[in-house]
């Protein structure tokens, strides 16, 4: 937790001087800024139905980039969408080999803030066999690191202060901690003990704020407490593969997975609780039959370059 007191020191240093609080070397937090949220186009009606939902409760100015491989396909999926979001802030964008796989957050790069408040990209690798690292460090303009290892975006998750979170998992624990700190800045990093069922640790674990998380995992919930975290209760849905984990932050928002069950309101007072504003979108078909929840559908960036406001 050093950098949490770093940042802790600087707000008291700023307050009493006046001076800026300078960007550190960190992954970009899902409590960060949100410009973009990128999302798979997909004829499936199941899917559409989820990300016209996840759409509609997206704050200006968040634009919405859809994606799809490069084809014959003539479809106007913008207008899919015409109905929930203002068409100006939605895009189409064509993707070489992105493959039909609708779990973006596994296959996009996991972003940084640099030294200097810019953002910078950092190879990822997935179990689709699918990059579009290259793609979209053209896109937005930014640099890309390559380092060989497996790491997995849906896997790391990390809070304001550069402390880092991931769960154990295949290959994870080829990737010595060294790997976080050097490439991805994290100041701290939690490994959370393997367990067979459990996936990607953003089906378990969800950040509210630095030093704070919410978890339905027994066993996780221990180590989380053991390495200095406020550690929040998510109830369990009965729902097969479901979880309130795997939720989208944007800008103060929580857009969170439901299943229709009385721990649907549970869950939620967690995010009400924790100062968020929460949207549901009703979930159990999709984790029945994919599962993975609405984080995984998406991924989201920052304004590609943001000297300032890094750390509100």
């Amino acid at each position: 937790m050093r950098r949490l007191l770093f940042c802790a020191f600087l707000v008291f240093l700023g307050g009493r001087v006046g001076a800026a609080i300078k960007p550190i070397f960190r992954p970009v937090s899902d409590l960060d800024t949100v410009r973009y949220v990128f999302m798979n186009a997909d004829r499936d009606p199941e899917w559409l139905r989820v990300k016209k939902r996840i759409a509609s409760f997206l704050p200006a100015p968040v634009e919405l980039i859809l994606y799809q491989e490069e084809s014959s396909d003539k479809h106007d999926w913008k207008q899919e969408f015409s109905d929930v979001i203002a068409m100006e802030r939605v895009q189409l964008v064509q993707i070489p080999k992105s493959g039909a796989t609708p779990w973006a957050r596994e296959l996009f790069p996991i972003a940084t803030w640099d030294e200097n408040g810019a953002i910078r990209l950092v190879d990822s690798r997935d179990s689709f066999r699918v990059e579009l690292d290259n793609w979209l460090a053209s896109w937005l303009g930014v640099g890309l690191i390559r380092h060989g290892f497996y790491v997995n975006s849906a896997n790391l998750i990390a809070d304001q202060s550069g402390n880092c979170i991931l769960a154990e998992r295949r290959f994870s624990y080829l990737v010595p901690s060294s790997v976080y700190e050097k490439y991805y800045g994290c100041g701290s990093l939690v490994r959370l003990p393997y367990q067979l069922d459990a996936g990607s640790v953003d089906e378990s674990v969800v950040i509210l704020k630095s030093g704070v998380v919410a978890t339905d995992n027994d066993q996780y919930e221990i180590s989380l407490k053991k390495n200095g975290y406020r550690v929040l209760r998510l109830p369990k849905p009965r729902a097969q593969n479901a979880t309130y984990a795997n939720v989208i932050i944007v800008n103060g928002i929580v857009i969170m997975p439901v299943f229709g069950e009385r721990s649907d309101a549970m869950a939620m007072n967690v995010y009400l609780n924790s100062g968020f504003t929460v949207f549901p979108v009703k979930s159990d078909d999709l984790a029945v039959s994919r599962r993975r929840s609405l984080r995984s559908l998406t991924m989201t960036y920052p304004e590609p370059i943001q000297a300032q406001g890094l750390m509100n």
